[in-house]
């Protein structure tokens, strides 16, 4: 039986082809949709990029499903994250779409007229070129620095398959002399080579951002940069949830499997357990709110034997607080009479602890969707017009 990420992701290539998009995978390709091992990137056309978020949006109600992140990281690249809101295992699908290829102070590495020009059907979806797709990874591998002999096999493996396009393609984006220097790299699979030249590679990258910008496209990329970076600190895309209970073996190890399986629809966690309010208030100021910025999940485990933490958010001098609050208890503390808020109480039973667990998953992946339908379709946003 296929998984629900690989049917969305099939269906969404349908789409996509019935609708004549413009559009290639543009790595880790091989094993999908069957097998997805990381957020999958397209490379798309700018009229496409436009419209991105109705087009997830229909892909997303069409499969029961929801964003639950819509991260504008670049200029011209944005991501989505779906997932399911009753979810019992990690889930996991993350589209990353981009026009242009750029990276932080590298604008316009390779532009997408280039990358979609000579694609080539794979499966049921298109993929670039195979002198297209040489020099791209060459260009991500140096630019982020991390060349690993999987990559270097990858390149191998295009190299063995057509020889001629590669060193064309390699030639054509990186020059003679660093061309010639990547292509040796390849065939002799010599990631030392990589490493010494890397400063001259690093060098080539700028070099070729240079070229393939003019001040026009400059002076877009710094304005929707800025628009970006407010756009983001405006619309924080993470979520703090705060756990309030004594704090207890069995409270962590519940925290614990509630970040395990909710993890997919985040880039990483923070953990915090306040000792005193003012503790609670800077982590709230500072470490909260950045961490939601940087697309991020923060886990506060608000201890009841330190303070009196419902008290805290009922009071009118709370003006911070977490985004969704569950309160958390084991079976040996009395649970606080409070008419509004719901009790979760754990005890030897694990299959009841099972069920609270998804039902505090679903609590938490609601209000996080309902956050990120707030500003799918923004105005401000160039994925919504």
């Amino acid at each position: 039986m296929i998984n629900l990420d690989s049917y969305i992701l099939n269906d969404f290539f349908e789409t996509l082809n019935l609708k004549q998009i413009n559009y290639c995978v543009m790595n880790n390709y091989d094993d999908m949709p069957e097998i997805i091992p990381s957020d999958v990137d397209f490379a798309v056309d700018l009229k496409t990029y436009h419209q991105l978020d109705s087009l997830v949006e229909k892909l997303a109600e069409k499969h029961n499903v929801s964003i639950t992140q819509k991260i504008w990281h670049g200029y011209h690249k944005c991501a989505y994250i779906l997932s399911p809101l009753n979810i019992e295992n990690y889930f996991w699908l993350q589209l990353d779409f981009f026009v242009d290829f750029s990276g932080k102070g590298f604008p316009n590495l390779f532009p997408s007229s280039n990358m979609l020009s000579g694609k080539r059907k794979y499966k049921n979806f298109y993929i670039p070129g195979i002198e297209i797709e040489a020099p791209f990874l060459l260009q991500r591998r140096i630019f982020k620095r991390d060349m690993k002999e999987r990559h270097i096999a990858t390149l191998k493996k295009l190299y063995d398959a057509d020889v001629e396009k590669v060193e064309s393609g390699v030639v054509q984006v990186f020059g003679q002399k660093q061309g010639a220097s990547l292509i040796k790299m390849i065939k002799n699979q010599d990631i030392r080579l990589f490493n010494d030249q890397f400063s001259a590679y690093r060098k080539q990258l700028r070099k070729i951002s240079t070229s393939n910008t003019d001040i026009v496209y400059r002076i877009k990329y710094v304005y929707w940069q800025l628009i970006r970076a407010i756009y983001r600190l405006y619309y924080p895309t993470g979520l703090s949830i705060a756990f309030i209970g004594r704090d207890t073996d069995a409270k962590r190890d519940f925290i614990d499997a509630f970040d395990q399986k909710i993890s997919g629809s985040f880039h990483g966690t923070v953990n915090i357990l306040p000792k005193k309010i003012s503790d609670y208030i800077g982590g709230m100021i500072i470490k909260d709110y950045w961490s939601k910025v940087t697309k991020r999940k923060v886990l506060w485990n608000l201890d009841t034997s330190v303070k009196n933490w419902e008290a805290v958010f009922s009071s009118r001098l709370c003006f911070f607080k977490p985004d969704v609050v569950i309160n958390i208890y084991d079976g040996l503390e009395d649970v606080m009479q409070n008419k509004e808020c719901k009790h979760f109480i754990l005890n030897q039973d694990k299959s009841q602890n099972e069920e609270i667990l998804k039902e505090c998953i679903h609590k938490a992946l609601s209000i996080q969707a309902a956050r990120t339908n707030r500003h799918l379709m923004n105005p401000f946003s160039p994925t919504a017009r």
